[in-house]
């Protein structure tokens, strides 16, 4: 009887603790949606001049 009743505290412990609401947050709807929609606009500046460089050095842009 105190061998299931060990097991039943651990299973309603896990429980209790796998339960929070932050373990359902993912990446994408804790980040701040202006940091990432600045940083998409830094890579595509950044991509620009990359083209620019390589269009005034002559070379394919890629």
């Amino acid at each position: 009887m105190k061998k299931w009743s060990s097991v039943v505290w651990l299973v309603v412990c896990l429980v209790v603790v796998g339960c929070g609401s932050e373990a359902t947050n993912n990446v994408a709807t804790s980040a701040d949606a202006q940091a990432i929609a600045d940083y998409e606009a830094a890579q595509a500046e950044s991509q620009k001049q990359i083209a620019a460089d390589e269009k005034q050095a002559g070379k394919p842009a890629r």
